[in-house]
């Protein structure tokens, strides 16, 4: 179950409000946001071409040109695996649109027929639901046998609403299967009186089922990247080991089963996947989405040192904090694990977001699944994902 809005909260908004937030000071070497003297100058700076335009009444440093609609850049070269990361870094942003673009123009996946259902008080934010789950649909290719798809938006006054009409729908045995595996409710608005968390559940018959809370004041990124689109994600994911009837009950919620992927890669998988949705591939919109991750992981590392980030991918870590999925966890799990996914799909495309879910779900453990999907030891690879990470932090790219 997802805190959807304390998600996009911790990294889309930030991302959005930092492209136009000013430093103080004008730097020497331009970066967004910051203080620019001259208009229309343009200056380039590690691969990117600055533009100074003028922003609610201040010269700041762009990547955007008047009148254009893409970000302007020099394209960095894309790094092609773990060998080339760290000096190929300032491309791995780019390299992950890219590997989306070309599955989705190449997708000859029929979208099945998706049905949105809407409480009677409920107002939802959300206007391009279904064009963003076909895209998350097409861009991971294999969908585990989901027919059909089901989307229930709630807010607080309407959860027996939608908690009777999915039973309905669903039935009471896959239901209650629902609740069993997922440790919890699947419709709950949580405590209070806002209703801000989702969840999905796919059915034997190949439906899924993904319930998006509403909450009072959506903020800019769930309206503009939407939550539907990473609750279809969570619903292939959860599909996967249905049909491998390797599903593991929760024996104590918050945790994840020890066949699945660490949270971090989960919850960096939903905020990819509503990027590149709910951007429609835009690059300007995508990279904006991505942005931000300096704000989002100053709050799990305050203070952060390289050490920290080593100590939090050490791989020892596979059996206890990477499984621990409780709301406490996320300001960690949410930049490391949107770092590392982005890193995979420049790598691998959109597959490598569930590519972790198919081998897990017939048995291989993480680290082997790892070794498999990148032709390389997490040990071996881990130092340089960590200086890539720890650059990218400091220079915010």
């Amino acid at each position: 179950m997802t805190n959807v809005k304390r998600l996009l909260a911790l990294l889309g908004t930030s991302a959005l409000l930092s492209v136009f937030t000013p430093s103080l000071a004008i730097a020497t070497n331009p970066s967004y946001g910051s203080l620019c003297k001259k208009l229309n100058a343009q200056q380039t700076y590690q691969y990117i071409t600055y533009v100074c335009l003028r922003v609610k009444g201040k010269l700041v440093w762009t990547g955007k040109q008047e009148g254009s609609t893409s970000r302007v850049s020099t394209i960095a070269p894309q790094p092609t695996g773990f060998l080339d990361l760290f000096e190929k870094r300032r491309g791995i942003s780019s390299g992950a649109l890219s590997k989306a673009r070309q599955v989705f123009q190449s997708s000859t996946e029929t979208v099945p027929q998706i049905q949105i259902f809407t409480g009677p008080t409920t107002k939802t934010f959300e206007t391009n639901a279904v064009r963003n789950i076909g895209t998350v649909y097409k861009l991971l290719g294999a969908n585990q046998g989901i027919k059909a798809i089901n989307v229930f938006y709630l807010n607080s006054q309407d959860e027996t609403w939608a908690r009777t009409k999915v039973q309905s729908m669903m039935g009471e045995i896959e239901y209650q299967k629902g609740q069993d595996f997922q440790g919890g409710p699947l419709v709950n608005c949580g405590e209070g009186i806002d209703c801000n968390r989702s969840t999905a559940w796919t059915t034997p018959d190949g439906t899924a089922y993904l319930i998006v809370g509403v909450p009072n004041n959506p903020d800019d990124s769930e309206k503009n990247f939407g939550v539907s689109d990473t609750e279809y994600y969570h619903s292939v994911d959860n599909a996967i080991y249905l049909f491998q009837n390797s599903l593991i009950p929760s024996g104590t919620p918050s945790i994840y089963p020890s066949n699945q992927p660490p949270y971090w890669l989960h919850l960096g998988g939903e905020l990819l996947s509503a990027c590149l949705a709910g951007s429609n591939l835009d690059s300007d919109l995508f990279y904006k989405c991505v942005r931000g991750r300096e704000l989002s992981f100053s709050h799990g590392f305050p203070n952060p040192t390289l050490a920290q980030i080593n100590q939090y991918l050490d791989l020892s870590n596979v059996g206890g904090l990477w499984r621990d999925s409780h709301y406490a966890q996320m300001n960690e799990a949410l930049p490391i694990g949107t770092y590392l996914m982005e890193m995979f799909i420049a790598f691998k495309g959109p597959a490598a977001l569930i590519d972790f879910d198919k081998l897990m779900s017939k048995g291989m453990s993480f680290a082997d699944a790892f070794q498999s999907e990148f032709g390389i030891s997490w040990q071996d690879a881990e130092p340089q994902m960590a200086k890539t990470i720890w650059d990218r932090y400091l220079s915010n790219y």
